[in-house]
């Protein structure tokens, strides 16, 4: 095919001109493996300019296909598109830097357009650079990026990468700082997107990579629909300061209703600086175990449809659980909020690792979307910790399960219709109740083999606690000293005592008091014969627990007293 060229002119202020020609150029060698820089491959008998676009599109004359190879001097056009008929392959094999520098802003506008059929390789040391759109058609357009190998796409305003087919990524794959940028990769038309050890950096990511050999994935915004991501190793930031539009979604939209899962396992790490989503519709299932991280400094939503008009959806879920790892949603400004069953039923299940979060609200009122959303928390191993907020207010709606493990509240505020159990009365259970006010309507129940700490264990402060506070049969409180002073619970309410509980102390700094307040309450109810105590002493000093008025107070024993002795 003969080569097609436009030319126009361009006037200088010194009133001369010169010519600038943009030439089509078509590739002519149709079997085996041709040169890019060989003049003769070429239908204008010269190697394509960076003011020219190149065509491969022409059938092979023999066999299932031919390859280009751009392995010599760099290679810069305006434009390349290129394609195979069904049932042919074309393959580009780019070993050094080929540039397509059409820097337009329009949708419909690309510097590379590969129209179906074409494997393109991208080698080590080698630069694929489309300055705007890769603009992809047809079927099994796929990619594979070797290690050391840079693709990059988007430098120009919403440009975006559309991969009908796989993409394959052990080097780096790099959108464009600008918005709008998009990768888009159909399995159905020839392969998924791996990241084998590679990085890809784009705004938004339409599909669901497979990550194997611990890759690196900055995006701004993606969602996950109707399939099932792990996360074994490698890290995945979700940079919401470098695009507007940030966030993670686990779940179909309104117009997918695709429930879908998000595991991180393994070592990975998830780092969101954007919102996240959990069942945006219909269901979506966030969970980290061994030794994975999710960090956001963001909102988490769990329960939550997204969908622009805010109603309630029955059946619609969102579920959050916590098996190993670490699970954190907290930042410099102590604001990040996990709300579950915000819009539609959220729930939280802490089973393992540890769980650190700023704020966690439950359930949202009926009065604000006309229909109760259940929040729930379920708290069964490992250690979750509220450090500014726990509100869980909405009565049935927002129920909260402690079996075992370790709760840490900050700023609780508890009204669901029932006492606030801390443990099952059978395994182990922390309750610690940090430094500030705490409101349980409904009262505190101290189970057997459950521990209930100001503070919490390993940290001294003082709490206060608007509520009846009831220590059950077997039931231990715990002390820490510090700075010659105790752990000390103000109770607006009655604490009741049983006859037989347990009192844990450790000295943080040495500091033995000779008198701590434990809890001080309004009333007091139960006995007053501790001698059924047991207060465990630290080191070869002992302390004995007794009634003053309507306290509970520790006492130094004197020395030479045998720690047995009350």
């Amino acid at each position: 095919m003969i080569g097609k060229r436009a030319c126009i002119t361009v006037w200088g202020v010194l009133l001369w001109g010169f010519q600038v020609c943009a030439e089509t150029n078509y590739w002519v060698a149709v079997s085996g493996t041709g040169q890019w820089h060989e003049a003769s491959n070429w239908s204008l008998n010269a190697v394509p300019g960076e003011g020219d676009t190149a065509v491969i599109t022409n059938a092979a004359s023999s066999g299932n296909g031919y390859t280009v190879e751009v392995d010599q001097a760099p290679a810069r056009v305006w434009r390349l598109t290129c394609g195979a008929p069904a049932g042919q392959t074309l393959t580009l094999n780019v070993r050094t830097n080929l540039a397509m520098l059409n820097n337009s802003s329009s949708d419909s506008d690309w510097s590379f357009g590969p129209k179906g059929n074409v494997t393109i390789h991208v080698f080590s040391n080698a630069l694929f650079e489309a300055v705007c759109q890769i603009l992809g058609a047809g079927a099994s357009n796929n990619y594979h990026i070797a290690r050391g190998g840079t693709l990059t796409f988007g430098t120009t305003v919403s440009k975006r990468f559309r991969a009908y087919g796989g993409l394959h990524v052990q080097g780096s794959v790099l959108g464009g700082p600008r918005a709008g940028e998009l990768v888009y990769v159909g399995p159905s038309f020839g392969g998924p997107l791996l990241l084998d050890g590679g990085y890809l950096r784009a705004n938004q990511v339409t599909c669901d990579p497979v990550f194997t050999n611990s890759p690196v994935l900055d995006m701004g915004a993606y969602t996950l629909a109707g399939t099932t991501v792990s996360l074994n190793g490698g890290t995945v930031t979700n940079r919401a300061n470098q695009w507007a539009n940030g966030k993670l979604g686990i779940g179909g939209p309104a117009s997918a209703n695709a429930s879908a899962y998000l595991n991180l396992a393994g070592g990975g790490i998830w780092m969101q600086q954007g919102p996240t989503y959990v069942c945006e519709r219909p269901r979506g299932y966030l969970t980290v175990s061994g030794n994975a991280l999710f960090w956001s400094t963001n909102h988490v939503w769990v329960g939550s449809n997204n969908s622009g008009t805010q109603v309630y959806l029955p059946g619609y879920h969102g579920y959050l659980t916590v098996e190993g790892g670490t699970f954190a949603v907290t930042n410099q400004t102590d604001s990040a909020s996990l709300f579950l069953g915000n819009i539609t039923d959220g729930y939280l299940t802490a089973a393992g690792g540890t769980s650190v979060v700023d704020r966690i609200i439950l359930s949202n009122p009926a009065d604000a979307l006309g229909v109760d959303a259940v929040g729930s928390v379920t708290v069964s191993g490992g250690v979750l910790t509220a450090r500014h907020a726990f509100l869980a207010t909405n009565g049935l709606f927002s129920p909260i399960a402690f079996l075992s493990g370790t709760l840490n509240l900050g700023h609780a505020e508890v009204a669901n219709t029932r006492p606030f159990l801390a443990g099952n009365g059978t395994d182990p259970a922390v309750l610690g109740l940090l430094s500030g006010a705490h409101r349980f309507a409904d009262g505190i129940v101290v189970t057997n083999h459950a521990v209930l700490s100001a503070g919490g264990v390993g940290s001294r402060a003082s709490a206060e606690v608007t509520g009846d506070l009831t220590l059950a049969e077997g039931a231990a409180l715990h002390c820490d000293f510090q700075d010659n002073a105790g752990d000390s619970l103000s109770l607006a309410g009655k604490l009741t005592l049983p006859a037989q509980a347990a009192v844990t102390l450790t000295s943080l700094d040495g500091s033995l008091p000779q008198q701590v307040v434990l809890v001080a309450a309004e009333t007091l109810d139960g006995t007053l014969d501790l001698s059924g105590w047991t207060v465990a002493p630290i080191g070869e000093i002992g302390y004995r627990a007794t009634v003053e008025g309507s306290s509970l107070v520790l006492v130094k024993k004197p020395k030479g007293t045998l720690i047995g002795v009350l």
